[in-house]
């Protein structure tokens, strides 16, 4: 009896450790969420370009450097009054007017042909703006020879020099330039001046003229 006493007591045990001793799964935490890192776009400061480079003092020193001629050839081109001419008559060809038009030749080392005004011309002014053709008016070839028929262009006794002045605007690539030519009266001695504007265009490494334009 005592026997199955100890027996009953020993599977009542067993059966106890069973229903509360098994151990539980440990449980896994989930990993936290990446938090998202919002930055700010690095902001890159403006690439210049050659021409902002250039300051608005050394823009007009290049100006001057080559206005004076460039203002008397533009004033002279058209009439034939610019190149360096031998005054005998090369040939004569009927004028309009009913009379003969003596043409001289050009001794002016810097130009033998039509194409050599051009290629003075793209000196002094950007390619976006080729000299117009009735610029060359008053020049001719005849036989390989340049002559000018010199239209007439008396010197401007009033003028005295022309500079520029001061940088009105600026845009990339493109700026307006002021130039004052100064002028003496012939009779009363008294000075005064006349403005140009100058659209100025970035070529070639370089700031050129695209035009003189005179201030109404």
């Amino acid at each position: 009896m005592k026997k199955l006493l100890l027996v009953l007591l020993s599977l009542l045990l067993a059966l106890s450790l069973c229903a509360c001793g098994g151990s539980e799964e440990p449980v896994q935490e989930a990993p936290p969420e990446a938090s998202s890192v919002i930055t700010d776009t690095e902001v890159l400061p403006p690439v210049s370009s050659p021409a902002q480079e250039v300051s608005d003092e050394a823009l007009l020193l290049s100006v001057n450097e080559k206005l004076f001629d460039q203002y008397y050839f533009l004033y002279g081109l058209r009439p034939g009054a610019v190149f360096q001419l031998e005054w005998e008559p090369y040939t004569t060809t009927p004028s309009p007017e009913g009379y003969d038009l003596p043409w001289f030749p050009v001794v002016d080392p810097q130009v033998q042909s039509l194409d050599d005004i051009r290629a003075v011309w793209a000196e002094y002014f950007c390619s976006s703006v080729p000299m117009p053709e009735e610029y060359l008016e008053s020049y001719r070839e005849f036989d390989g020879v340049l002559c000018s028929c010199c239209m007439g262009i008396g010197d401007d006794m009033t003028f005295r020099e022309i500079r520029a002045e001061q940088v009105l605007s600026r845009d990339g690539e493109a700026a307006t330039v002021l130039a004052v030519a100064y002028h003496q009266d012939v009779v009363t001695e008294e000075p005064y001046t006349v403005e140009y504007h100058l659209p100025m265009v970035w070529e070639d490494g370089q700031w050129k003229t695209a035009d003189i334009q005179l201030v109404q």
